[in-house]
């Protein structure tokens, strides 16, 4: 395991906050939340993107996209959008304040406002960004892992490859659970109730175990494309104060 911006030892009692943030909301198809599904119907979801904040440190884990133009190229309709920059001003950020920037996977709705981070450390598994890196310009800010890789000596970020070839997630310990950011390798809830993973996978192996580790009580998993986070069809919750 690679452990970058390590801590000295006895800051794991400091306080973490974690904020998530919905720029917007469409219809999507009910056979590419879940596998096997095929009612032909549509459920709604949301599109977030998380904040930590830690020992002064501002670590987004994921961008969203402030320009609308790729959702309508990918058939999307939106029925809400505000754009992420301004959300994360709305909470008291501007990109300078941002220390990190963790990528899940390289989808547009994950990377798209990765310029205005000019600042930022950005962390993104070695997979991932030998299959589709031209979308990141600033390479010299990147930092790669292969299987996962420590942060501030508090979170991991872990290779999972089951929505993607390179699809990580983050974790970290709070209370007597785990909370796992966890991108796309599920869209919403529902898939870890039911036990159903999602109907886009690049592994669906990995998806599949994913599903079954996670949905495990001692696991606290939050989504990019889960509505319930937020309320509203835009804004920001504060998860952890």
């Amino acid at each position: 395991m690679d452990d970058l911006k390590g801590t000295s030892g006895g800051e794991g009692n400091e306080p973490i906050s974690l904020v998530a943030f919905k720029y917007a909301v469409t219809p999507f198809p009910a056979q590419t939340a879940f596998c096997g599904d095929s009612s032909g119907t549509y459920i709604t979801v949301g599109w977030l993107f998380y904040l930590l904040q830690y020992r002064g440190h501002n670590i987004l884990i994921d961008t969203g996209a402030g320009d609308p133009a790729p959702f309508r190229k990918y058939g999307f309709h939106l029925d809400a959008f505000r754009e992420p920059v301004r959300l994360l001003g709305d909470y008291g950020l501007k990109p300078e304040d941002i220390s990190d920037v963790i990528i899940t996977h390289l989808d547009f709705d994950h990377i798209a406002d990765i310029h205005h981070y000019t600042y930022a450390d950005i962390y993104i598994n070695s997979a991932e960004m030998q299959e589709r890196g031209e979308r990141i310009e600033n390479k010299n800010k990147v930092h790669t892992f292969d299987t996962s890789m420590r942060l501030y000596d508090m979170f991991t970020i872990e290779h999972i490859g089951g929505h993607t070839v390179g699809s990580s997630i983050v974790t970290f310990p709070h209370g007597e659970r785990e909370y796992v950011l966890a991108g796309d390798e599920c869209y919403v809830n529902a898939s870890l109730e039911k036990g159903i993973p999602t109907g886009n996978s690049f592994d669906p192996e990995k998806s599949r175990a994913f599903v079954e580790k996670y949905s495990r009580p001692e696991y606290m998993v939050w989504f990019c494309h889960e509505p319930s986070v937020v309320e509203g069809d835009t804004g920001y919750r504060v998860i952890l104060p």
